[in-house]
C-alpha cells in the first residue's frame, strides 16, 4: 500500500494545480470536515482530497495509516493509459486491500481508474471534479494500524442549501464511521457499473442459482446490495481461496469471481446465518444445496482438478483424491461440511457459477 504522502504527490500532479478558489473551499467544505472527527474523514472524500493536495500547509500532519481508494484512483489517473507505470500502479491497486475489497463489492478496478480518468480531464472545475469522483467510485478507506476497511460519509461535497437539507448522519460498524444516505444514493444511481455489476449478478443469480426468477426475489436482491455491508474475515478468506481455484473455468476470471461471491453471500444469507431457514437443507453463507454439492463433484469433476484436491487435502483417504471422497459423502455430511468449512462452502458455491453462469467477458 502506497503511504498517504506518496498518494498526496501523485494526487496532486494529476489536478495540474487546480483550486483557485481556496478561500470558498475554506469556507464551505473544509469547516465541513472539521466539524467530524478527523482520524475518519480526512482524505476520504474527494473533496477533502481536493483540499489536501493544494493546501498542506493548512493540514500539515496528516495520517500516516489511513488510505483511501479515491485518492489511489486520483493517483492512477496521474500516468498515462498504456505506460508501464499505469499498468504498474493499477496491479498493484489490484491487489491491495482496498483493491480486493471493491473488486468484492462488484467493482471493476479497471474501469473505475478509467472513469476517475476521464472526469479529471473533463471536469469543468475542481468541484465537479470532486462530485465526479464521488459518484464514480465508493469512499472506501484502510486502516493499516487495525486492519479495518470501511466506507463512509462523503457530506463534504455537498455545500450551501444541500448542506443544510441533508438529514442526520447515521453511524455505520467499522472505523466509527458516517453514512450520508443522499450522496449514497446519488453515486449509487450514477455508478458505472462492471461487467459484474449489482444487475449481472442479480439477474444470473435469479436465472441460474437461485433459479426460480422470481421479480420479487430479484427486487429483494437489488435492494440488499444497494445497502452497505461488510464481509466476515472468514468468508473473505473463502472467497479469495475459491477464486483461486476456479479461476478459467469457463472463462471466469479470479477477479470475476471474488467480485461475484461477494454479493452472492450477502443475497443468500445476509452473512448472518449459514443455515437456511424453514427447515430447507442448504447451508453456508451462500446457500449451497447438498445434492446440488453431490451433483457437482459426480457429474461436473472437470471441474475439480488438483487446486480443488490440494485446497481440501484434509478430506482425502487413502489413496483416495479429496474429489474422490466428497463422492462418497451422505447428504447429511455435505450438509456438516458445508456449515462449518467456510472455503468448502465458498469453493462449491464458485463452482456452481461456473459450472451455470457464463462469464460477464462472454
Amino acid at each position: 500500500m502506497a503511504s498517504l504522502s506518496g498518494m498526496v504527490t501523485g494526487a496532486n500532479t494529476a489536478f495540474h494545480g487546480a483550486l483557485d478558489e481556496l478561500s470558498a473551499l475554506k469556507d464551505n467544505i473544509l469547516g465541513g470536515i472539521l466539524s467530524i472527527p478527523v482520524v475518519n474523514t480526512a482524505l476520504t472524500a474527494a473533496a477533502n482530497i481536493l483540499i489536501a493536495v493544494n493546501v498542506l500547509k493548512i493540514i500539515k500532519k496528516l495520517p500516516t495509516k489511513i488510505s483511501s481508494l479515491q485518492t489511489e484512483l486520483l493517483t492512477i489517473a496521474g500516468a498515462a493509459v498504456g505506460t508501464a507505470a499505469y499498468s504498474k500502479a493499477l496491479g498493484s491497486l489490484e491487489r491491495s486491500e482496498l483493491g480486493k475489497a471493491a473488486i468484492k463489492k462488484g467493482h471493476d478496478i479497471a474501469n473505475l481508474a478509467g472513469a476517475t480518468r476521464e472526469i479529471v480531464n473533463t471536469a469543468e472545475d475542481s468541484v465537479a471534479i470532486a462530485r465526479g469522483i464521488a459518484r464514480n467510485a465508493p469512499n472506501l478507506i484502510f486502516d493499516a494500524a487495525t486492519g479495518e476497511i470501511g466506507e463512509i460519509a462523503q457530506e463534504s461535497l455537498l455545500v450551501g442549501e444541500d448542506v443544510e437539507s441533508e438529514p442526520e448522519l447515521s453511524s455505520t460498524t467499522g472505523l466509527s464511521g458516517y453514512l450520508n444516505p443522499k450522496m449514497m444514493s446519488l453515486r449509487d444511481s450514477k455508478l458505472l457499473r462492471s461487467p459484474a455489476g449489482n444487475d449481472f449478478i442479480v439477474k444470473s443469480w435469479s436465472k441460474h442459482y437461485q433459479t426460480s426468477l422470481d421479480p420479487v426475489k430479484e427486487r429483494r436482491a437489488f435492494e440488499a446490495l444497494e445497502k452497505f455491508y461488510t464481509i466476515p474475515a472468514g468468508a473473505n478468506r473463502a472467497i479469495d481461496t475459491a477464486a483461486g481455484i476456479f479461476k478459467g473455468d469457463n472463462n471466469w476470471t479470479e477477479n470475476q469471481l471474488i467480485g461475484y461471491l461477494g454479493p452472492l453471500g450477502k443475497i443468500e444469507s445476509n452473512y448472518t446465518t449459514k443455515v437456511a431457514g424453514g427447515g430447507r437443507s442448504e447451508r453456508s453463507y451462500w446457500q449451497v444445496q447438498p445434492r446440488t454439492a453431490t451433483s457437482l463433484v459426480n457429474d461436473s469433476s472437470a471441474l475439480f482438478g488438483s487446486k480443488f484436491n490440494n485446497a481440501f487435502s484434509e478430506y482425502a483417504t487413502g489413496d483416495n483424491t479429496a474429489v474422490e471422497t466428497m463422492k462418497t459423502w451422505s447428504p447429511s455430511k455435505w450438509s456438516k461440511e458445508l456449515l462449518e468449512n467456510d472455503t468448502l462452502g465458498a469453493s462449491m458455491a464458485a463452482a456452481v457459477v461456473v459450472n451455470r453462469i457464463p462469464s460477464p467477458a462472454t
